[in-house]
Formats: structure tokens, C-alpha cells, sequence
């Protein structure tokens, strides 16, 4: 990449942002789930394409480490912002955030990654956060579960890159299934586990609790010739 930007709209639309005033965002969507309808991945800015690779926002959610959503303002990236808007999700307290553009090691150091982030909810819920500078699945916990509809990430500061200014993320996903496990976990349940498969080449034996003798019992007398 070189560090030639231009503010690119997958889905052109307008939004207020805090403190920002009304800015042009570039939209992907994530379709329905068993957990949502659907979630709108906006971000501020988008770097321009090329040598055959895109960098918009579906990249946050492809699942493709060779990916990643690159900001396309000048600068470092320092003030750019990524807002979620959930459609019909359930409540949620954790995300996954891959940090930097994981193509490569040498890919990741080039560009730029964030290093402290601000998030803020609809609910009034406001934190930072510093992440680590490696890519990795790396969980941010919120302060406390919520059914959040709009969630927004501003980056505060970046880890600089070794040649590009471009500031780079690979993956941002809505844990909801982490309330699923805490719930089944409060209830004391437990996985169902499959008995152990006998093991073919032993003798087969009497259940422990019948004696392997069986007293009392007496040899049946052979049947007639017929």
C-alpha cells in the first residue's frame, strides 16, 4: 500500500458522530443470525483500492486473515471512528478485535495498527481501551452486559507503522454467544458426553454390580433329539 487515501463509500450514507458533526461513512452489512437481524459495519473513512485489494468495512467481518479494513484520511489514523449499528441483537459484554492487517508479520509492522481505543454505547456507556500490538483473537471486555444497539469505537492513538501511515484492522466481532455460555454455566448445566466405545479386541464382561460368578443360577438340562 502506499500512502495515497481517498474516502470511498460501499454504502454512501450520513451520520452524527460524537463530536464530529455529520460525516460521510462507508457501510458493509452482516447478515441475519440465530442472534441478530443484522448489523451495519460503518467507518469514517476507507483507504482506495489497490494491486486487486479492497479494504472496506466487510473486511471486519469476512473471516479472512488476508484482509482488513485500512482508514483512508490523512494522517495517522488517530480519530478515526467504527460505529456497529445492532438490528434485533441480544445483550452482549465482549468483543473480537484482530488488531492490525494479519496478511503477514511483515505486512502487520508496515502499516499502522490502534493502539487506545474509546468505545461508546447507546446505553451512555463510555471506556477506553489499549490494545496489543500483535495480531491475535483478542477479547475487550465492555464494563458490564447490555443489549447495546449502537456501539462505536474511536481510535485515540496508533502504533506506528514501519513504512505506511495506513491504520489497519483485521476483525471486529459481536461475542453474543459468551452470554449463552454464562447463563448455561449459572445453571449448573452440563454437556451431554457419549459413553465410551467398548473396546473390541476384550472379552466381554458382566456390569460391575452383577457378580461375575451369578450364584444360585444352575446349568439348563439339554434338549431332546428330535
Amino acid at each position: 500500500m502506499n500512502t495515497r487515501k481517498a474516502l470511498v463509500c460501499v454504502l454512501p450514507c450520513l451520520a452524527t458522530l460524537v463530536g464530529t458533526g455529520a460525516l460521510a461513512e462507508s457501510c458493509a452489512y452482516l447478515g441475519a443470525s440465530e442472534n441478530f437481524n443484522s448489523i451495519a459495519y460503518c467507518v469514517s473513512s476507507v483507504l482506495s483500492s489497490q494491486a486487486g485489494n479492497s479494504y472496506g468495512p466487510e473486511n471486519l467481518f469476512d473471516f479472512e486473515r488476508s484482509t482488513a479494513w485500512c482508514e483512508g484520511a490523512r494522517g495517522s489514523g488517530t480519530g478515526q471512528v467504527l460505529t456497529l449499528r445492532i438490528d434485533g441483537g441480544g445483550p452482549f459484554r465482549r468483543l473480537l478485535i484482530e488488531n492490525g492487517y494479519g496478511k503477514s508479520d511483515r505486512v502487520f509492522y508496515r502499516n499502522a495498527r490502534p493502539r487506545t481505543i474509546e468505545i461508546r454505547t447507546d446505553t451512555g456507556l463510555n471506556f477506553r481501551h489499549v490494545l496489543e500490538d500483535r495480531w491475535n483473537e483478542r477479547w475487550v471486555e465492555l464494563p458490564s452486559a447490555g443489549q447495546y444497539r449502537v456501539l462505536q469505537i474511536r481510535v485515540l492513538d496508533v502504533y506506528t507503522g514501519t513504512h505506511f501511515q495506513d491504520m489497519c484492522i483485521s476483525t471486529i466481532l459481536v461475542d453474543f454467544d459468551h452470554e449463552r455460555y454464562l447463563e448455561w454455566q449459572k445453571e449448573g448445566l452440563k454437556p451431554q458426553q457419549s459413553p465410551p466405545m467398548p473396546d473390541k479386541t476384550s472379552e466381554p464382561s458382566w456390569p460391575s454390580d452383577i457378580p461375575s460368578e451369578r450364584p444360585g443360577f444352575e446349568d439348563l438340562p439339554a434338549l431332546p433329539k428330535l
